[in-house]
């Protein structure tokens, strides 16, 4: 008796629904060269693509091999305009830890309109100048972290409150940072998301025996003499 065999299943016997779950776990560099399979995989891609509303540097399919994500960093500038340019309702894009540039952040502002969450924790190469080019180009922004990046500074962070109207949280310093703490010696120190100087607070008690010291014996070391 002979075995039974199955025969080969080609790409026109799939359904459309088959092809999308089998794409959905691809990479988008993967999407591309699907894309050029077929009329199907065509059509499957376009779609996943229009629905498609975040993505992280791996699943652009930029980041190979083992070893420290920026080391891992498979970054052509083409590359990453072409995979951008076609996902035109993306809102949530994730590169930490990457060297990404501020020429890349102006392809980002360039191609992504609709952008409102960008994690850029711990890329190094990201400036001001960086943070400028998405100001005028995602005008929708509501969440950008920017933890770790050492040539971003404050006056950015100043700025970019006044431009994004949306905006709900900017973050320059680690997330367990935020909050009050109250000292030993009674003050309270309040540290923001955005980095900006923390602010101390005194108890009632404390600040009102502190004034009444002072106006008793002003020191002219404390700048307190007329």
């Amino acid at each position: 008796m002979a075995t039974p065999t199955a025969s080969p299943t080609h790409v026109p016997d799939l359904s459309t629904d088959a092809v999308s779950h089998i794409l959905a776990s691809c990479t988008h560099v993967d999407w591309t060269r699907c894309a050029c399979v077929c009329r199907l995989f065509r059509e499957v891609v376009r779609d996943l693509r229009a629905s498609c509303s975040s993505v992280s540097a791996q699943a652009l399919g930029l980041v190979t091999g083992p070893g420290p994500l920026a080391s891992r960093w498979a970054h052509a500038p083409d590359l990453f305009r072409a995979l951008l340019g076609c996902l035109p309702n993306l809102r949530e894009l994730r590169l930490p830890c990457t060297p990404i540039t501020d020429q890349d952040l102006e392809i980002v502002s360039n191609l992504l309109p609709k952008l409102a969450v960008l994690d850029l924790s711990e890329c190094q190469a990201v400036t001001n100048r960086g943070v400028r080019c998405l100001m005028a180009g995602c005008p929708l922004m509501e969440e950008l972290i920017v933890t770790y990046c050492e040539l971003i500074g404050y006056s950015a962070m100043l700025v970019a409150r006044h431009r994004w109207p949306r905006l709900r949280i900017l973050r320059r310093q680690p997330e367990w940072m935020d909050g009050s703490f109250v000292t030993p010696w009674g003050e309270t120190h309040t540290y923001y998301a955005d980095g900006g100087a923390p602010t101390a607070t005194f108890p009632n008690e404390y600040t009102a025996k502190l004034v009444h010291r002072l106006q008793r014996a002003p020191s002219p070391e404390m700048g307190l003499v007329p």
